[in-house]
């Protein structure tokens, strides 16, 4: 088990869990591991995110943006999380954004929708995050995307079928 504990000795965090990382250096959080399940906590050990999610952040191997910092945090507020295959948002203070059921953070575009095209999940102008889910129409699984804002207000609802950007004159533009 691990735990942290400061220069002087004095234990800030239990040695209660499997792994322990940082998560921002800035806001003192710390990504927690216990029993296969994640969560979130601060630098005195409390638990800010409970230990009940699959994972914690987003694989950003799949965005290329420069607009992602810390794949645990976008924007410096958002936390993303999954459980049972669905995600969601909190922010750096435990309050739930984005309720825990989406199918997609960001959309990844299928090989060769467009040869130039770059998989998609945050819009900086709007400091905004992609969200999808699978709609079932007809027995076809149809993937549709949201758009919500980094306090978790909808700008664009489930109408979106792909989102993607483009590199043009070294700016990024979005389709």
């Amino acid at each position: 088990k691990v735990g942290l504990v400061n220069n002087l000795g004095t234990t800030k965090i239990s040695l209660d869990y499997d792994q322990i990382r940082l998560l921002d250096n800035d806001s003192g959080l710390y990504i927690a591991k216990s029993n296969d399940y994640y969560g979130v906590l601060n630098k005195q050990g409390d638990k800010i995110i409970y230990l009940e999610y699959d994972s914690i952040g987003i694989d950003n191997s799949l965005y290329n943006s420069s607009d992602i910092t810390n794949p645990y945090l976008l924007y410096n507020t958002c936390i993303p999380v999954q459980k049972n295959k669905k995600w969601g948002l909190y922010d750096k203070t435990g309050k739930l954004v984005l309720p825990i059921e989406f199918d997609m953070m960001g959309c990844v575009i299928s090989t060769g929708q467009t040869a130039s095209a770059n998989n998609a999940l945050l819009l900086s102008d709007y400091e905004a995050i992609i969200v999808g889910k699978i709609l079932r129409e007809d027995d076809q699984d149809k993937k549709k995307y949201a758009v919500y804002n980094a306090l978790g207000d909808m700008l664009v609802d489930l109408r979106i079928d792909s989102i993607y950007y483009i590199i043009q004159n070294g700016k990024e533009i979005y389709e």
